[in-house]
């Protein structure tokens, strides 16, 4: 449209040009044609003159368009200039926060290692301070000896502790038409079921010997037998350990016995008469 515009105007331009050219050379002769050269000269003038105004308005309209085009531009590029600095601000926010929570667990980690290290030496300290003041404890029932064999009753709370620690199942028998051997049997029974040991039918049980009898408390566990006058250890931390270490410390005359049809686990205390 606005190059059909321009070309009309050109041709307005051109034909005004051309029509005063001729009128210039050739003046019309009869004054009667004067009226038809003016009404073309004006026509044709009014014809360039909407053509040129027509255009200057699309001309016009054109450049608002543009200047509002120009306008979205801006402000779209404001925007996302304005989105991109809340973007970086939200990142550097981010990496802050990161770096906080980093420092906040670096923090915490020195801190629980610096606890585990403080505990850790406290516990050292508190089963050290435990194992001595066992040791004593023993010592002291170690000098206790009384003529009938019992567990005196000033040292069955610290028993009672020591067995706690390694509770076990346990079968205890005492010899038949002993007075002496039931009642040490029964004192075995406080102190262990008190200290949270499975007892076999829950009672003390009475065996009968055939032959030569044993002496002392005979204890049988589970294991291999011996070969005559082999020596055996037993491992101080599992119950039977806990068991030996006792009766040394109560200085009762026992002997060990490994038997392969004890079930895993089991302890039996065999109480025969006091040796004489």
């Amino acid at each position: 449209m606005d190059l059909l515009l321009t070309l009309v105007i050109c041709f307005t331009q051109f034909a005004l040009g051309f029509m005063g050219v001729h009128l210039a050379l050739r003046p019309p002769k009869n004054p009667a044609n004067h009226k038809y050269w003016i009404a073309a000269f004006v026509l044709i003038g009014l014809t360039g003159i909407g053509a040129t105004g027509w255009l200057a308005k699309r001309a016009g309209e054109a450049q608002e368009k543009s200047t509002a085009a120009v306008y979205q531009s801006v402000d779209a590029a404001t925007k996302a200039n304005t989105a991109a600095t809340k973007a970086n601000n939200s990142v550097h926010d981010a990496q802050k926060d990161v770096q906080a929570a980093r420092n906040e667990a670096n923090a915490t980690k020195k801190e629980l290692s610096q606890l585990i290290n403080r505990r850790s030496k406290e516990t050292s300290t508190a089963i050290f301070n435990l194992s001595t003041a066992t040791e004593s404890s023993f010592k002291a029932i170690g000098t206790l000896t009384p003529p009938p064999r019992r567990i005196p009753q000033a040292n069955r709370a610290e028993l009672i502790s020591f067995f706690s620690k390694k509770p076990s199942t346990v079968r205890i028998e005492a010899i038949a038409n002993d007075v002496e051997a039931y009642r040490f049997a029964q004192d075995w029974y406080e102190v262990l079921h008190a200290s949270g040991w499975t007892i076999i039918e829950n009672r003390i049980g009475i065996f009968m010997s055939g032959g030569q009898p044993l002496q002392g408390v005979n204890i049988k566990f589970r294991g291999e037998p011996m070969a005559p006058n082999q020596v055996g250890n037993v491992p101080s931390a599992d119950p039977i350990g806990y068991i030996v270490r006792a009766m040394d410390a109560l200085k009762v005359v026992f002997t060990g016995e490994r038997l392969p049809e004890i079930a895993e686990g089991l302890i039996v205390l065999d109480v025969y008469s006091e040796p004489k």
